[in-house]
């Protein structure tokens, strides 16, 4: 994040030490200075009695980061006028956070928070997907503290864990004790959706929205069906494993899209011929036309799924992309480069 300073906190002998801590975050990375606010530094009295060297480092940072408009989008501004708890602020695609001097260190000592369903897949997920589209960017800033993935332990847990994160526990009405920390939050889920005209987390994302900066809902069901095709053949290497591979890509794109890449095709959690799936009144109708050019060959192969233990190829350290492998679709690096921009944008 970009960090400014008015005048008055400056010009305040009794904040120094503050601005010194808030110096050293910029040493450490984690932020930088408001290219528009150097002037200012340049003349103020906390520079004055610093090495002479503090201005031309912050001066280098802030101008090095100006370099990378799509970075640093978010400004902390530390204002010994701000309301107690901070006060967030957005204004022609600018977000703006005030906060008083001591709160300063609280905030910038906070890093972005991803919320998620499961940080362990969830997370090895953005990063394995980073890594696959050659966005070193993210797995750095991760490395550095700057974000961290916030584990909501369900879906339907996203919004609460956002709402605690600024409100804490036993919330009051009156918003007493509550620290503004919209431009620290954002979430991102799975999809979900069994067919186009599902939409079953609409009302998360909905209310996520209100909560942090940025809420990505994946436009395919879950993060397993953004796995290639060369990174499923390099988990299982047996015949019958790559057969089923190979039926899973002689679906359409859409029919991938929806495939429930865990679970297959199951009526009450037991795998089911297509003219069982067909006959059952479990199934919409959407479903049904969605899968219907599926072979009886490829469905006998695609009905189990791929097992629950699929999401552990983003985890482990053997299954991680190498240059040889591409993404699924390019739609896929659309998306995904897109979130990745977000989070970069936020930090």
């Amino acid at each position: 994040m970009r960090v400014s300073f008015t005048p008055s906190v400056l010009s305040d002998a009794r904040y120094f030490s503050v601005l010194d801590v808030v110096a050293l975050l910029v040493e450490e990375e984690r932020h930088v200075v408001d290219a528009d606010t150097l002037q200012a530094i340049e003349r103020s009295e906390w520079v004055a009695q610093r090495p002479s060297d503090l201005y031309e480092f912050l001066e280098h940072v802030a101008l090095a980061a100006s370099y990378t408009p799509r970075d640093h989008r978010s400004i902390v501004e530390i204002d010994d006028a701000a309301p107690i708890g901070g006060e967030y602020l957005e204004s022609a695609g600018v977000r703006r956070t005030r906060v008083r001097p001591l709160e300063a260190l609280l905030f910038l000592s906070t890093p972005f928070q991803i919320v998620v369903e499961n940080e362990e897949y969830d997370g090895a997920f953005l990063l394995w997907m980073s890594r696959l589209l050659s966005q070193p960017r993210l797995l750095k800033a991760y490395r550095q503290q700057r974000f961290v993935f916030r584990h909501a332990g369900g879906k339907d847990s996203i919004v609460r864990s956002m709402r605690i994160f600024s409100a804490g526990i036993w919330a009051r009405s009156d918003g007493r004790y509550r620290r503004d920390f919209r431009m620290w939050l954002g979430a991102f889920l799975d999809n979900d959706a069994k067919h186009g005209a599902d939409d079953p987390n609409a009302d998360i994302v909905r209310q996520a929205g209100q909560l942090g900066i940025f809420t990505h809902q994946l436009s395919k069901r879950s993060i397993e069906s953004y796995l290639p095709q060369s990174a499923l053949l390099a988990r299982d290497r047996s015949r019958d494993f790559k057969r089923k591979v190979e039926a899973l890509f002689r679906m359409t794109v859409e029919q991938r899209r929806h495939y429930h890449m865990k679970r297959g095709f199951r009526i009450e959690k037991r795998p089911v011929s297509k003219a069982d799936y067909f006959a059952s009144a479990a199934i919409s109708s959407e479903e049904k036309a969605l899968y219907g050019s599926v072979s009886e060959q490829d469905w006998v192969l695609l009905a189990e799924g791929f097992g629950s233990g699929l999401s552990s190829i983003f985890v482990e350290e053997t299954g991680r992309p190498d240059q040889r492998m591409t993404v699924a679709h390019t739609d896929d690096a659309v998306e995904l480069g897109g979130l990745i921009d977000a989070i970069c944008e936020a930090l």
